[in-house]
């Protein structure tokens, strides 16, 4: 059955975490009703729907390229902003309660699945895709 979610948060990475997780569409509470009526005939007709930060409709082809930050998981994409926010794996190990160890380890995968080499770059990749 496809799913159609409704949420009061805006931003790409709910949108794509969503859809990622299984719904066909992703729109805000304070869509304009056009665009709802846009999404429901785009999820009835198969395709995914997103919109992301009142940006207008973007209807989200099935070959499309997935941006790396949607394969991230909770604990990697937490990692990731507190990294972009110049935040010391030291601080951050403590905010989530776990081991330095454990945070390079997160910081590792993010950069092997970014294919990247540096937290500078994962902070230029965070402030380009406006991820909070």
């Amino acid at each position: 059955m496809p799913v159609l979610l409704l949420s009061m948060y805006r931003g790409k990475q709910y949108s794509q975490s969503a859809i990622k997780a299984g719904a066909n569409a992703y729109l805000s509470k304070d869509c304009d009703p056009d665009q709802l009526i846009e999404a429901i005939r785009t999820v009835a007709a198969g395709k995914k729907w997103l919109d992301h930060s009142g940006a207008g409709e973007q209807s989200v082809g099935q070959g499309k390229a997935v941006l790396p930050h949607t394969k991230l998981s909770g604990r990697e994409y937490q990692v990731l902003i507190q990294i972009a926010q110049g935040t010391s794996l030291t601080h951050i190990a403590q905010g989530l309660g776990v081991s330095v160890k454990t945070v390079a380890t997160y910081r590792q995968r993010i950069l092997e699945k970014f294919e990247i080499t540096s937290n500078a770059e994962l902070a230029s990749y965070a402030l380009l895709h406006q991820l909070q």
